[in-house]
């Protein structure tokens, strides 16, 4: 049987389960969400699982701290499905939405661009899509979460994370 390699830099296949650090712009992508909250919690420190119990609960970023020397936090996750399901990309950052705003520009990673179909903002934040990159175009947004970004499903090209 050949080795597997756990992670790799763009979704293939089944690799459905992608980690973006906003600081490094490194995008790791799995193939199981098991997977990729091992690498979030052993490159974080400390992360913590989101209850079971409603949809937005189950769709709440499990990385809700980091150790004391990173302070990684997840500034939102955006589901390729609508209701928070399918595989996601999740989007880390020191010190999460801290004042002001934050932006990523989801045509930049692999497998990303013109995909998502619901979203949910971590901790602090809130999130705006825009159906081109650099910030531009329509705009859906500032919501804490969507379970079906109707207006831009599936045309979202960057995003905005602000602090609550």
């Amino acid at each position: 049987m050949a080795a597997q390699s756990p992670a790799s830099t763009k979704p293939a296949g089944d690799q459905r389960f992608c980690w973006l650090n906003a600081d490094t712009d490194n995008m790791q992508c799995f193939e199981t969400e098991a997977a990729m909250t091992q690498a979030m919690q052993q490159g974080t420190g400390t992360g913590q699982v989101a209850p079971e119990g409603s949809a937005e609960q189950r769709a709440a970023p499990m990385l809700q701290s980091g150790s004391e020397q990173s302070k990684q936090r997840v500034v939102g996750r955006f589901y390729r499905d609508i209701n928070f399901h399918g595989g996601y990309l999740v989007i880390s950052r020191s010190g999460g939405c801290g004042s002001g705003y934050h932006s990523a520009d989801l045509s930049a990673y692999p497998g990303w661009n013109d995909s998502v179909s619901s979203f949910v903002a971590g901790s602090g934040c809130r999130i705006g899509i825009f159906d081109n990159s650099n910030l531009s175009g329509d705009f859906y947004g500032n919501y804490r979460s969507d379970a079906y970004a109707t207006p831009l499903n599936d045309r979202a090209s960057s995003a905005q994370f602000v602090a609550d």
